[in-house]
């Protein structure tokens, strides 16, 4: 009876360990990974209703939801809104480069006062 040294089984063992758990952790992954022509899993029958909140569809609406002439008027009073606000900073900017104008011609007045008081 002839028998096998330890230091030869143990190599061995591991081998075939490791064999085992790397064949078990690739079928795993195998089973998770998604097929680009499935489009995530999803059937038609699922992305029907409100989807709101929901997966990869989080805070996205629905077009179901949606009001499209609420949506209009909404365009429109923030095109105005826009163009009141430029306006404004407009005017605004008016208004300082007729400050500014108007402290220059001011201080000119002064220091050309101030020069014939010195004469």
């Amino acid at each position: 009876m002839s028998a096998i040294p330890l230091n030869r089984i143990l190599p061995l063992g591991f081998l075939f360990h490791l064999l085992i758990f790397s064949f078990i952790a690739l079928s795993s992954c195998m089973e998770f990974v998604e097929d680009p022509n499935n489009q995530g899993g999803l059937s038609l029958q699922q992305s029907l209703g409100n989807q709101w909140a929901r997966g990869h569809f989080m805070g996205k609406k629905s077009l179901q939801d949606t009001n499209f002439q609420e949506m209009e008027s909404f365009a429109k009073r923030n095109v105005e809104n826009m163009r009141a606000a430029l306006l404004q900073e407009q005017n605004r900017a008016e208004s300082e480069r007729e400050l500014r104008n108007v402290q220059l011609a001011v201080r000119n007045i002064l220091e050309q006062y101030l020069k014939n008081m010195q004469n």
